[in-house]
């Protein structure tokens, strides 16, 4: 069965606007595999491998170090049948108005279970480090597309 994951991140700070592709992590990519082979649910109950999120975030990283954490919030969600199979897009956002001041050259798209980082969705090492002042705003915008040549998500009584 084909699984094709690809995504997208757009940063502005200020005036300056960057966008990326993206990696998915290793533990998500797998975790959806699964999803396709065993099904979301069998006789033991949920049987993909990941638990179900509350949350998301979004990791800025300088040198592997977090410097900032920010909730993210789904602003849009689509799930349709293609010629090439079932598309399943997400769009998160999130942004810091705090006058906190730092540097990032990493981010990090993390599902939150509880209150606790669950299981990292994709990240990108950006080409230069951004700055982040006492006035600015980041706003990130995160786009993850699922296309499966089988149904992701099955509905039952």
């Amino acid at each position: 069965m084909k699984l094709l994951l690809r995504g997208t991140v757009q940063i502005a700070i200020g005036k300056t606007t960057i966008r990326l592709k993206n990696d998915v992590s290793p533990d998500f990519a797998m975790a959806l595999a699964q999803t396709l082979m065993i099904g979301a649910q069998s006789s033991s109950g949920y049987g993909s491998g990941f638990a179900l999120p509350n949350g998301l975030v979004i990791l800025l990283l300088n040198n592997n170090s977090v410097v900032a954490t920010i909730e993210a919030s789904i602003t849009r969600f689509t799930d349709q049948f293609t010629t090439s199979g079932e598309l399943t897009s997400v769009t998160v956002v999130g942004s810091d108005a705090t006058p906190t001041q730092y540097e990032f050259n990493q981010l990090e798209l993390y599902t939150v279970v509880g209150n606790t980082l669950y299981m990292k969705v994709a990240y990108v090492n950006l080409p230069t480090t951004i700055s982040k002042g006492q006035n600015d705003i980041v706003q990130i915008t995160w786009k993850e597309e699922i296309l499966s040549g089988g149904a992701l998500i099955s509905y039952t009584n």
